[in-house]
């Protein structure tokens, strides 16, 4: 009886490849309010939704920020997409290593709407990009020390034997991660001080030791 083979299979975008090379910035930003989730209608299908098209949108961006530049600043201003296309589109640029100063004010646009779970965590990620350019602010500390001080995540250890691996992958973790990276800006010492109180006494292993 010869053994079942198993067949792995690649998810690529939604969309054909030649159909993103010639895409306008009105067709792509069609495709943002068309794939919403990553639910496949087709089952077996090869073609993704959500995930594998903000990564195709992302992936282009350095290449060519001054061409997708407006539809960035127009999906954030506007907010009538999923997050993750706004989040895709500033990871695009910092990858295109995008003017800091023009960044900042994209990044602080975006840090004023409501954002939860997995989409908070990789906004907070994205700050390295304002702290290794010296642009650390009142509002960044803000929004950091805001997550640090009343994010849900994480409620339980995801690695309880080795919290290190949960340290930099859950919210208030990371955000106590970028504050520390800070400490350097001296006005806004207490403001950090005051988070590193509330770490300590933080639940989870995970987000004490990420202060570190």
């Amino acid at each position: 009886k010869k053994p079942r083979s198993v067949r792995l299979m690649r998810i690529g975008p939604p969309l054909e490849d030649s159909a993103y090379e010639k895409m306008g910035l009105e067709h792509w930003e069609n495709s943002f309010l068309e794939f919403t989730t990553d639910e496949r209608l087709n089952w077996g299908s090869d073609r993704g939704g959500l995930t594998q098209n903000y990564r195709e949108f992302e992936a282009k961006i350095p290449g060519n920020v001054d061409f997708f530049l407006p539809l960035i600043e127009k999906i954030i201003r506007e907010k009538k997409v999923v997050p993750d296309y706004m989040l895709a589109g500033l990871n695009g640029l910092v990858k295109a290593a995008y003017n800091p100063l023009k960044f900042q004010q994209l990044y602080k646009e975006l840090s004023k709407i409501p954002l939860y779970g997995f989409h908070v965590r990789q906004l907070v990620w994205l700050s390295d990009y304002l702290i290794r350019n010296n642009l650390v602010d009142d509002d960044l500390v803000s929004y950091l020390f805001n997550v640090v001080t009343s994010d849900p995540n994480p409620e339980k250890p995801v690695n309880p034997q080795n919290p290190e691996f949960d340290a930099p992958n859950s919210n208030r973790g990371s955000a106590i991660h970028a504050l520390v990276k800070c400490f350097s800006h001296k006005e806004h010492g207490d403001k950090i001080f005051e988070a590193l109180e509330k770490v300590a006494n933080d639940p989870m292993v995970s987000v004490r030791i990420s202060a570190l």
